[in-house]
C-alpha cells in the first residue's frame, strides 16, 4: 500500500499491542472450551452462551485459528461506538484506520446484525460502513479507494445493540470446522469440532483404539486421528488473516514447522456398510495422510478383535433424513445395545441418536447422556466411559 509509515505503524499499534477478540463455540460445550483456552497465552475478559471475549497477541490468534479443534470462528475487535443516525455511523467508521487491518485490493464482505437500535435497514448500515471504509482508504491513500466486491475474502462483522456499534473483522473465512480434508462429505455429515468435542468429552486421552463401524465419511476417525498425533486442525487451509496487513507468510510457516507432530500408538479402524462411503473414507483418509484402509462391513458382522487394547467405539448410525422409516429407529438401537453387550462390552462408547428415542430404554449402560444441537436437530449422545 502506498501509504507512508504503514510498516512502522503496522508494527507499533497491531504487531506489539494486545487486542480484544470474540470466539465463537458450539454453546453446549464451554466446559471442553474453557479446557482448550488453558493452552493459549490469554486474558479472558467474559464468557457467554456461545462466545468468549478475550485479550490477546495478533499472533495468538493466528495460532488458535491454526490449532483450535474447538472453535468456530474468531474475531478481532476493531471498534466501538453509539450512533442512531447513518450520518453518524459513517464518519465513526470513516474515522478508524482501517488501512491498519485491510487489504484495499482484497474482496470485502459484511455481515450485519441489529437488536432494538435506531439503526436497523441492514443494507443501508453495510452500504454506509462500506462507504466510511473507503472514504478513509482515500483520505490515507490521496486517491479513490474502490474494494472489490466479486469474492468474500475479508468480512467485516457489523453489530448493533441498543445503538451501540460493535465492528469486528473476522480472522477465520470459513468456518474451522471446515478442516479442508473432508473432500468427499456424506448427505448428514457431523461437523468435524463437534466430533472432536464428543471425543473429548467421552475422554479419548484414555483409548489407543477406535472402532468407527459406521463412519459415514469418517469424521470421528480423522478427528481422533488429528488429536492423537498432534496434527493442526488447521493444517490444510487457509485463514482470513492471511489477507491482513500484518500477516507474514515466512513467520506463519515457522509457526507451522516449530510445532511437532508425533506418531501415537493409536489404532483406527473404520468402516462402513455403504461402498460409496467406504470409497470416500479412503479418499478423505489419503488426504489427511492417514494409514489406514477402511472397509466395507456391516457393524452388527463386527467383533471386538482387538486383545490388549483400549476401546473406543463410535456410532453415528443413520437417522433422520438417512433413515425413511422413524418408526423403526428405536429398535434399531435396542438392537445395537444388544451387539454392544454381545461383543463390546469392555468398551468405552459414544453413540449418536436422535431426540425422539428413548435411549435410557434401549439397553444402553452409560455415565451420561449429553445433549447438543446440530444442524437445528437435537441430538443425545450416549456416552460410557471405559474404567
Amino acid at each position: 500500500m502506498d501509504i507512508p509509515n504503514i510498516e512502522k505503524r503496522i508494527k507499533r499499534k497491531i504487531k506489539a499491542r494486545r487486542h480484544s477478540f470474540y470466539a465463537v463455540f458450539p454453546y453446549e460445550f464451554q466446559r471442553e472450551i474453557l479446557d482448550e483456552f488453558k493452552d493459549y497465552d490469554v486474558e479472558i475478559i467474559s464468557v457467554e452462551k456461545g462466545g468468549i471475549e478475550f485479550l490477546s497477541s495478533i499472533q495468538e490468534c493466528m495460532n488458535m485459528n491454526l490449532s483450535s479443534a474447538a472453535l468456530t470462528r474468531i474475531l478481532l475487535r476493531v471498534s466501538t461506538f453509539r450512533a442512531i443516525l447513518f450520518s453518524e455511523l459513517k464518519r465513526s467508521v470513516s474515522e478508524i484506520e482501517w488501512e491498519l487491518y485491510l487489504d484495499s485490493t482484497v474482496p470485502l464482505s459484511f455481515k450485519i446484525s441489529c437488536h432494538a437500535s435506531r439503526l436497523y435497514h441492514t443494507d443501508r448500515i453495510e452500504n454506509e460502513v462500506r462507504k466510511g471504509i473507503e472514504k478513509r482508504f482515500s483520505e490515507v491513500c490521496s486517491r479513490k479507494i474502490e474494494f472489490p466486491t466479486e469474492e468474500n475474502n475479508q468480512t467485516v462483522f457489523i453489530r448493533i445493540n441498543e445503538n451501540r456499534v460493535t465492528v469486528s473483522l473476522d480472522s477465520t473465512g470459513l468456518p474451522l470446522y471446515m478442516r479442508n480434508i473432508k473432500t468427499e462429505i456424506s448427505e448428514a455429515p457431523l461437523r468435524e469440532n463437534l466430533a472432536y468435542l464428543l471425543l473429548k468429552k467421552a475422554g479419548i486421552d484414555s483409548y489407543d483404539t477406535i472402532v468407527d463401524p459406521m463412519s459415514g465419511t469418517g469424521t470421528f476417525s480423522i478427528e481422533s486421528y488429528l488429536y492423537k498425533n498432534h496434527i493442526f486442525p488447521g493444517k490444510y487451509r487457509n485463514f482470513a488473516f492471511e489477507y491482513w496487513p500484518v500477516f507474514s507468510r515466512p513467520a506463519f510457516e515457522f509457526m507451522k514447522k516449530s510445532h511437532a507432530e508425533a506418531k501415537a500408538d493409536f489404532l483406527i479402524y473404520a468402516s462402513d456398510i455403504s461402498e460409496k462411503n467406504t470409497e470416500s473414507i479412503n479418499r478423505n483418509f489419503r488426504k489427511a495422510e492417514m494409514d489406514f484402509i477402511a472397509e466395507k462391513k456391516d457393524f452388527f458382522s463386527i467383533k471386538n478383535n482387538f486383545p490388549g487394547r483400549k476401546v473406543l467405539l463410535v456410532l453415528n448410525p443413520p437417522y433422520g433424513k438417512r433413515l425413511e422409516n422413524r418408526s423403526g429407529i428405536p429398535d434399531f438401537y435396542k438392537k445395537i445395545a444388544v451387539k454392544i453387550k454381545e461383543d463390546f462390552t469392555s468398551a468405552g462408547y459414544i453413540i449418536l441418536c436422535p431426540e425422539f428415542v428413548p435411549c435410557e430404554q434401549c439397553g444402553f449402560d452409560f455415565d451420561e447422556i449429553f445433549v447438543f444441537s446440530h444442524g437445528g436437530i437435537k441430538i443425545n449422545t450416549i456416552i460410557k466411559r471405559q474404567v
